[in-house]
């Protein structure tokens, strides 16, 4: 038997994968419920009304700025997933890239103090060394290294990141996002009821 991982896949779609004899498994903005425990992922979200999910950690800001009033320590995360960017057959398991994979999506959030609050897109620029257009990104991935669609947090879109728990003896950071990041075709990610829970490489 041939299982598939389909993400926000039509209903048309469904019925014609399910007629050619198809076994589709494709979680449902319902199975978020579930997801929000995030074991084994680091995130998981609704993502244009499909649930997301992926592994990753933080590490060091590559960029940082010197300011006196700059006083928190910040670190950015990288999220890696294999769910599929397009409707297309998938003879693959999707994993979430839970162990090592070829990653097709990607997600980062720079800049994040290890400080618990909120924190809007405008207050995330203040001590950055990342252009405010870029604090937070998504892509669309071909190959490993390859990006076909770039959704950043440009002039005109809205978002925020919520920091609830910093362990510093665990090394762990954990928070809640949400946010519209748009394309420069103006298409846009929005991102729902995102959940995280990161190890920090120091």
């Amino acid at each position: 038997m041939l299982v598939l991982n389909i993400y926000g896949m039509s209903l048309s779609k469904w019925f014609v994968a399910l007629s050619t004899g198809w076994v589709i498994y494709a979680p449902s903005v319902n199975d978020s419920v579930s997801l929000l425990t995030l074991e084994p992922y680091a995130v998981t979200a609704i993502l244009n009304d499909s649930t997301w999910f992926g592994s990753g950690a933080a590490y060091k800001p590559l960029l940082s700025v010197n300011n006196s009033s700059c006083n928190e320590e910040h670190v950015d995360i990288q999220i890696s997933t294999d769910i599929p960017c397009y409707n297309i057959k998938v003879k693959k398991v999707v994993t979430g890239c839970v162990k090592a994979c070829e990653p097709t999506q990607r997600l980062f959030f720079h800049n994040i103090p290890l400080v618990v609050g909120r924190y809007s897109f405008s207050t995330l620029s203040l001590c950055s060394g990342v252009d405010a257009s870029r604090l937070v990104e998504y892509w669309w991935m071909v190959g490993d290294d390859m990006i076909s669609r770039n959704y950043a947090s440009r002039t005109n879109s809205q978002g925020w990141v919520d920091v609830t728990n910093y362990d510093p003896n665990q090394n762990t950071l954990e928070g809640t996002f949400e946010m519209d990041l748009i394309d420069y075709e103006k298409r846009i990610a929005r991102f729902r009821k995102g959940v995280f829970k990161v190890k920090i490489i120091r």
